[in-house]
């Protein structure tokens, strides 16, 4: 599988002050079954109001209230548990999800995919097998409800039902923790591969499981094959986003920025430069003000420049120019804090030159190195480089 590359495990875990020990909970006195339940839903709804306002310690308090009139309330649990998270408070909130799963641990997957992050290694796998295998449960009962509720005009549904997408993300993330934190693991290229294409199976418009797939691809040096998937990956969401520039629907699959980045240094390694420019420059329309977009589309034209001859190599140096000095312009502006970036910012720039008439330009364009982008951290996916590239390495001036 390559150079193994860890996963960040750097989380913040300071007790919250409200935090309600569970062994207190059952000694909270309650009114009648019925206006407790009631009581509770008010609560829990009101913490889903908080949360969708980013209000996470007030949404706190309201699942607390909850937890005190149900203990054994499982979305209360995994409510309180997110919100947690949210707060930086893992350790907190992972004492929430390991409650659920005690109450109820064949019912709701959520907790499941929580305490799979939290984890690493094995434990993480085992935490995302149980939620597949609760999701697959969720989703025959719910195509069974409603197959038995054909021509009802009321729906049945499950209360917890897992879509296809969340089962194909869980077995994404599977995938990814062998090529990370189990890469050197015996089998471990065998039981990445087969997650992959369970992920692909599971929902064939998942653009994360053809992306993981051509990263997959690149760590074995199928680069051709790594292609036609990035490019899959891509086409289920680019000509839409594109489409839909002044109004981005929030929900459509792979248009986080932090997605568009990721994606863009993966297609950048696979010198599809084109392509990489169009995904960068949906990340332009929503801000020109990120030194990281400037410094990529800035390195790619460079790396471009040595693959064109004549006009179009010139054409490419003439981006480069243009990208890398708005990089390092903004990088200054927004006071950015990537010393590494900044001085391949500053190498790439003395070797595009300062115009076309000087003759460090030309020279420049049939020689450049490249980087190895690391792809990995807390929302984004990972892969290794073929033999000619250092991982995440500036690229070294040529005398």
């Amino acid at each position: 599988m390559g150079k193994k590359k860890a996963r960040s495990n750097s989380r913040e875990s300071a007790p919250v002050g409200n935090t309600l020990p569970f062994g207190q909970a059952g000694n909270v006195a309650v009114g009648s079954k019925e206006k407790s339940k009631c009581d509770v839903e008010q609560l829990l709804s009101q913490a889903e109001k908080c949360i969708d306002q980013f209000q996470f310690e007030l949404a706190h308090k309201f699942c607390l209230r909850a937890i005190e009139r149900e203990p054994d309330n499982l979305k209360a649990l995994e409510t309180a548990g997110h919100v947690l998270m949210e707060l930086k408070q893992h350790d907190a909130g992972k004492q929430f999800f390991l409650k659920a799963v005690e109450f109820q641990p064949d019912l709701g997957h959520a907790k499941y995919m929580y305490l799979g992050q939290t984890e690493q290694g094995e434990s993480s796998v085992r935490y995302f097998l149980k939620g597949i295998e609760v999701m697959l449960k969720e989703k025959e009962l719910n195509d069974e409800l409603s197959k038995a509720a054909e021509g009802s005009t009321t729906p049945a549904e499950v209360e917890h039902y897992a879509s296809e997408r969340d089962i194909s993300s869980a077995y994404c993330a599977i995938a990814e923790i062998y090529m990370t934190d189990l890469c050197l693991e015996e089998g471990a290229a065998d039981k990445c591969q087969e997650n992959v294409e369970k992920a692909v199976a599971a929902d064939p418009q998942n653009p994360e499981a053809y992306q993981l797939k051509a990263q997959f691809l690149m760590n074995i040096e199928k680069i051709e094959e790594a292609k036609e998937m990035i490019e899959k990956s891509v086409s289920l969401w680019l000509p839409q986003l594109q489409e839909n520039d002044d109004d981005i629907p929030e929900n459509m699959p792979g248009v986080s920025y932090d997605t568009r980045i990721v994606t863009s240094k993966i297609l950048i390694e696979l010198e599809l430069y084109e392509t990489a420019n169009e995904v960068l420059f949906t990340l332009l329309d929503e801000t020109d003000e990120d030194p990281h977009v400037w410094y990529l589309m800035g390195y790619a034209a460079l790396l471009e420049s040595s693959k064109r001859k004549g006009d179009e190599a010139e054409d490419c140096l003439t981006n480069a120019r243009e990208y890398l000095q708005s990089a390092l312009k903004t990088y200054h502006k927004v006071e950015f804090d990537d010393p590494e970036m900044l001085k391949h910012i500053q190498e790439m720039i003395e070797k595009v030159g300062p115009g076309e008439d000087e003759e460090a330009a030309p020279e420049a364009a049939g020689n450049v190195s490249e980087v190895d982008f690391e792809t990995d951290g807390e929302n984004e996916q990972t892969s290794d480089k073929t033999e000619n590239t250092e991982a995440a390495k500036p690229m070294e001036q040529d005398d």
